[in-house]
């Protein structure tokens, strides 16, 4: 069975962060095709650009912020978001 996958490697897709991950990534669907986004909190209204396409998901990174989260906060060490300490530091607590 041929699996019909809605999303390309290297496109940009307009598209709102609907749920989060135990991983701390937001969730993105595109036709029902899962696409995860480091860096996305839910409500967010973002540009994705997909880096990876599996059979059954997708990995993106967002390229812009068309609205953020009410639930954002800045950050103030980038360093632990970078190593992976703290994948969600920039979510209110």
């Amino acid at each position: 069975m041929k699996l019909n996958i809605p999303v390309h490697r290297n496109e940009e897709y307009p598209a709102m962060v609907v749920d989060l991950t135990y991983e701390g990534n937001g969730v993105v669907k595109i036709d029902d095709f899962p696409v995860f986004v480091p860096n996305a909190l839910p409500g967010e209204e973002i540009t994705v650009k997909i880096t990876k396409v599996a059979s059954h998901f997708a990995w993106g990174r967002v390229m812009a912020w068309q609205t953020k989260s009410p639930d954002r906060v800045d950050v103030k060490d980038k360093k632990y978001i970078q190593t992976g300490i703290a994948p969600l530091g920039h979510l209110k607590y």
